[in-house]
């Protein structure tokens, strides 16, 4: 597929069409049979395009669909042997549902919250056949939320897999500066970062951590074949406290 331009608001791949909408929430085009709605920009596409040099997954689990956009693009970009998801919203949206039905091992699992353990399991178990090659979790963008979820999926994740983190900078943005700024109470999902890079330093799990604007890739090390049940347990930080933002 040949790279976007920074003005492209609609693409094809493989035969299906996506509009790009990045306007405020209750803006958005919905998805409908000409189309499917993406909120990410040229440059989000792109980098996932570049990424279909290096990775390959057999399955995909994306975590947070919104109006199925997404979906569809990483299954047309990968073409994985089976893809899940999950989504917060119980309504689906039905230009998704009826991608899925017409295609074999495509599942979605609507009004599932990312921190339910039990169902990522269990989708993991029983739609990807037990397989998880690459996790993308576009779902709350906040810390605990996402944190739990990369706890509950990071130890299912194949020896040399990946996971992304989307927008994970959310926090350094203008709009959120300020004790009146919206999550102004939450904390930043950079913390989740932060984690992951002394994770890095103080054990072999993972392979290497790429930071991008739009997200943070995340590769599995291939020699990590059991990941410790208290995963942030084995950050060694010299007995100190770190601030969170």
């Amino acid at each position: 597929m040949m790279m976007l331009n920074a003005t492209t608001k609609q693409f094809s791949v493989d035969g299906e069409n996506f509009v790009i909408d990045t306007s405020a929430t209750h803006f958005r085009r919905p998805s409908d049979e000409s189309a499917f709605t993406l909120v990410k920009t040229p440059e989000y596409v792109n980098l996932y395009i570049l990424l279909t040099n290096i990775m390959k997954p057999k399955t995909i689990l994306e975590v947070g669909v919104f109006q199925g956009g997404s979906y569809v693009m990483l299954d047309k970009l990968f073409k994985p042997d089976a893809m899940s998801a999950i989504e917060l919203s119980p309504k689906p949206i039905a230009p998704l549902q009826n991608y899925c039905k017409s295609r074999e091992g495509r599942f979605v699992r609507w009004g599932c919250n990312q921190v339910d353990t039990d169902t990522l399991q269990s989708i993991v178990a029983n739609d990807l056949g037990g397989r998880l090659d690459l996790v993308v979790d576009d779902a709350s963008h906040l810390y605990d939320e996402t944190r739990s979820t990369f706890n509950t999926l990071f130890p299912l994740l194949s020896p040399g897999g990946y996971y992304i983190i989307e927008d994970w900078s959310w926090a350094h943005a203008p709009a959120y500066q300020g004790e009146g700024a919206p999550l102004a109470q939450k904390p930043a999902l950079t913390n989740l970062l932060i984690d992951l890079l002394l994770l890095h330093g103080s054990t072999r799990l993972l392979g290497e951590i790429r930071i991008y604007k739009p997200f943070a890739l995340i590769r599995k090390s291939s020699a990590a074949h059991e990941v410790p049940e208290d995963l942030w347990s084995t950050i060694l930080v010299r007995e100190k406290e770190r601030p969170y933002i």
